[in-house]
């Protein structure tokens, strides 16, 4: 038997769609959750944990769930507690995901098939991509590759193992690693939230000045931006943008200055699209784009692509190549999309070189 263990503290956005996609993968989810933070900074005692568990996993099988509710002064205590009801649960191992670490589904099978093929170790590290501010900006290292963290993705549960500080473990000898690349969203999140993060979490301790990450580092995040780790810069060096990998993490944008991340969403993927291909009459020519024109709606983005000579003849969109409307000299390429299906668009084919694109953004 496979448990899924997840704290949860002010995590509501991220739960219950951990949980879900947990449960196609391990037997059973052990949430431990409490109304007090932990006690690692004083000022995380004006917080409260304003989670509804009962209602947030409201339908998901009950039987397959169990909820830990208590009050701990330190993560160690809160994940050793729930290592023991994992023990009389009869797990032979635990994974430790908290609720804003993902995993896409082929990722954690690999990682499922090594805990039950390999007897040889005792506990096993994986590999975190950490996304900051947005799903689409990575933390990279100074040549703009994924900076990929280890981290403590399972343990064994009848190796004796105890968490001794935060997720750190003892003793930690013997460990395997899985490949499966899990899709860290900590960092994802609104303004306040963020606050509400750094102030509460194991590391409130370690960060000099809050507000002042906040303002300086957080708040004006982008493709580019410098030594972002609250704790010590150094160690996240560079952020570098990226297409979403999942769709349904696109969907756990922060609801506070969705506009706002739209259109910076839009404006990365316009750019981007210079760097795309698109169908042409002849392959091996590439068209100069004239505009791109995105019209961004309550309910669908329009995107309308002109090009200078009538060699384009379209987008392929899903499957489909949408053909070019002329207008006047000019062909012109319309694709209508909703606004939950923002990455659908860029599946193309031949690359454009050298297109120089402009960028207007409007409102219905």
């Amino acid at each position: 038997m496979i448990v899924s263990l997840m704290l949860s503290f002010r995590c509501a956005r991220f739960l219950r769609l951990a949980i879900e996609r947990a449960l196609v993968h391990v037997d059973h989810c052990i949430i431990s959750t409490s109304k007090l933070p932990w006690s690692y900074d004083k000022e995380a005692k004006n917080y409260v944990n304003t989670d509804d568990i009962d209602s947030l996993i409201s339908g998901l099988p009950a039987s397959r769930i169990t909820v830990i509710h208590g009050e701990w002064a330190t993560e160690e205590d809160q994940r050793n507690e729930a290592l023991e009801r994992a023990k009389i649960l009869g797990a032979s191992h635990m994974i430790v995901q908290d609720p804003d670490e993902f995993y896409s589904y082929s990722s954690m099978r690999r990682n499922i098939r090594c805990l039950r093929n390999d007897t040889r170790f005792d506990h096993w590290f994986g590999t975190l991509r950490i996304h900051f501010g947005r799903p689409y900006l990575i933390v990279s290292d100074l040549l703009g590759n994924d900076l990929q963290e280890p981290y403590l993705f399972a343990i064994r549960c009848a190796s004796g193992i105890k968490f001794t500080d935060r997720r750190r473990i003892q003793p930690s000898e013997n460990y395997g690693r899985v490949s499966g690349i899990c899709e860290h969203l900590s960092y994802v999140m609104t303004r306040d939230e963020m606050v509400s993060k750094i102030t509460c979490f194991g590391h409130a301790h370690e960060i000099a000045n809050r507000m002042q990450w906040v303002e300086q580092v957080f708040d004006h995040a982008k493709d580019g931006s410098r030594d972002v780790n609250p704790v010590n810069p150094g160690w996240w060096p560079l952020l570098a943008q990226r297409w979403p990998y999942d769709r349904q993490l696109q969907a756990l944008l922060p609801s506070t200055g969705q506009d706002e991340i739209d259109r910076n969403w839009l404006s990365f993927a316009v750019k981007s699209f210079r760097k795309r291909p698109i169908v042409t009459a002849n392959p091996t020519v590439a068209p100069a784009i004239k505009s791109v024109h995105i019209v961004h709606g309550g309910k669908a983005i329009a995107i309308r692509m002109t090009a200078m000579s009538s060699e384009l003849i379209g987008i392929k969109l899903n499957g489909r190549i949408l053909p070019s409307r002329h207008a006047s000299t000019d062909p012109v390429v319309t694709a209508y999309l909703p606004r939950s299906f923002r990455c659908g668009w860029v599946r193309l084919v031949n690359r454009i070189t050298g297109a120089q694109s402009q960028l207007k953004l409007a409102r219905d």
